[in-house]
């Protein structure tokens, strides 16, 4: 029986789940990998985009506008995207891909929500620490 559900789990589709979060508050635990968007230009150091957050536009248009964080995102996507067969065949059905940042309220969540859409199938998309802010926020 055990042996039936794992080659039923190996013919479903994998999910990948992409999750922003800050380093200050530490390391998501539930994470499969771990990519650090540090070297990435960071928005907090522009006094009209602190106050916002990585869904935005201005801080999209912000981050998406220097050469480094394109081609991190297609090189990210491209090695993604190969990998992903890979653990699918090992019967892997949820693939779970943390992106931080310092604070996780800008770079990790562009970075996120765009490499989301470099994805092929079943890819999901949560930003730990703006539902934290939100949920604080609101009791």
């Amino acid at each position: 029986m055990r042996a039936k559900a794992r080659k039923s789990a190996r013919h479903a589709p994998l999910r990948v789940v992409l999750s922003s979060f800050g380093y200050k508050h530490g390391l998501p635990a539930e994470a499969d990998m771990v990519l650090d968007m540090r070297f990435l230009p960071n928005p907090y150091y522009v006094p009209e985009l602190r106050a916002l957050n990585g869904t935005q536009r201005p801080v999209r248009t912000y981050l998406l506008r220097h050469p480094v964080a394109l081609a991190a995102l297609e090189q990210l996507a491209q090695w993604l995207r190969a990998l992903l067969p890979h653990f699918h065949r090992k019967g892997k059905t949820t693939l779970h891909v943390a992106l931080g940042c310092t604070g996780g309220q800008h770079r990790s969540v562009v970075m996120a929500a765009e490499l989301k859409k470099r994805l092929p199938g079943n890819v999901r998309l949560f930003h730990r620490e703006l539902t934290s802010a939100r949920r604080k926020a609101h009791g």
